[in-house]
């Protein structure tokens, strides 16, 4: 379910007592740019001292201009975009949607609004992929590779079981949490 504004202002109120300095990624298990409050949350995270950063982890599809801008301007410091092909089909069957077009188009009109209006703003490329998939992350690594200021290639994790591939076990606990807090 969405985090209302009456839960994001405590979680920024709880912030403001500490004396720790975080980045705060607004992401989550659905599509965070699509909270019809994301940039007022943005922009009330930008007036707490404690926050020193803000990212924004999401797939790219409703990035379009007029958001693109807002959130930019908002104070988003780092955007996460998840491509995972270059490919129409490929890109479907992964995502269930048609929009491999749109997402390239979303990623440029962002770079480009960043580099007209010198901002500091930096764009990486998330990219998931199985040991197979090398080819297809060269060609996407030189498609962005002068674009974006940063291409993150991962492997699938497959902790669950997903997709039918064999278990993997983990015996620390995800670094991560110690460095951010993550809504």
């Amino acid at each position: 379910f969405p985090v209302t504004i009456k839960v994001f202002n405590k979680v920024l109120a709880d912030l403001q007592e500490t004396n720790w300095k975080i980045n705060l990624v607004l992401t989550g298990s659905g599509e965070v740019i699509l909270h019809p409050q994301i940039t007022d949350f943005v922009a009330r995270a930008r007036r707490i001292p404690q926050v020193s950063k803000i990212q924004i982890g999401t797939n790219g599809f409703g990035l379009e201009p007029d958001l693109a801008k807002a959130l930019v301007d908002a104070g988003v410091d780092y955007f996460k975009i998840s491509l995972d092909t270059d490919d129409p089909k490929e890109f479907l069957a992964i995502n269930r949607v048609d929009g491999l077009k749109e997402v390239e188009e979303n990623i440029l009109w962002i770079c480009n609004y960043i580099k007209k209006s010198r901002k500091e703003t930096q764009i990486e490329l998330k990219i998931t992929c199985y040991k197979k998939d090398q080819e297809k992350v060269e060609r996407l690594v030189q498609r962005w590779d002068r674009i974006v200021n940063s291409i993150r290639a991962t492997n699938l994790h497959n902790w669950g079981g997903l997709r039918g591939l064999k278990q993997e076990t983990r015996n620390t606990p995800c670094r991560i949490l110690f460095r951010m807090i993550q809504i």
